[in-house]
């Protein structure tokens, strides 16, 4: 039997009748709920997204960190995570600092820097992604940076934000 603490209305037991159907909802309610937030909100398939990137990505990551640490040491490891931290690090500012004097001369000619603020933006993204320690992140930022993987990223992203203008399908959510 159920504590009253648990019944939806305050401390309200079911009748004898009705009793197994209240305990059958009570305990579905959850999954229920998840369903029509799946259904109706894009809010949470967003937000199951993300859940999935910030625990599937630390345990990929921790594996990488064990396997890796398993076969040239704890010590060695830890020293190429910093070291690929710093050459990331100094990698995005070059390839920054680059961007932004391509923006600065697109703004002198009087030419919207659409091609360069995109760059920047990914490589912004890059440089962040290289300062966090994993070996999957370093892999994903040094690809960032490439500008030829970066190029190829620049034209999926073209053709999605083509398709939110045309369908007009672009939702801002706030909290």
């Amino acid at each position: 039997m159920l504590p009253d603490t648990q019944y939806p209305l305050a401390g309200a037991k079911p009748q004898a009748k009705t009793r197994n159907l209240d305990i059958i909802f009570y305990h579905c309610h959850f999954f229920i709920d998840l369903w029509v937030l799946w259904k109706g909100y894009p809010l949470f398939i967003m937000l199951l997204k993300l859940f999935l990137a910030f625990t599937l990505i630390p345990v990929a990551e921790i594996y990488l960190f064990i396997k890796i640490g398993g076969s040239i040491g704890a010590f060695n490891t830890v020293i190429l995570v910093i070291l690929t931290a710093f050459a990331g690090a100094y990698l995005a500012k070059m390839q920054g600092l680059q961007t932004m004097l391509r923006v600065r001369a697109s703004l002198e000619q009087g030419i919207l820097p659409k091609e360069e603020l995109v760059d920047a933006l990914l490589i912004f993204i890059a440089g962040i992604v290289l300062l966090t320690p994993g070996f999957l992140t370093d892999a994903f930022g040094l690809v960032l940076l490439y500008p030829t993987s970066r190029y190829w990223i620049k034209r999926y992203l073209r053709q999605r934000f083509d398709q939110w203008i045309q369908s007009q399908d672009v939702n801002i959510t706030r909290f």
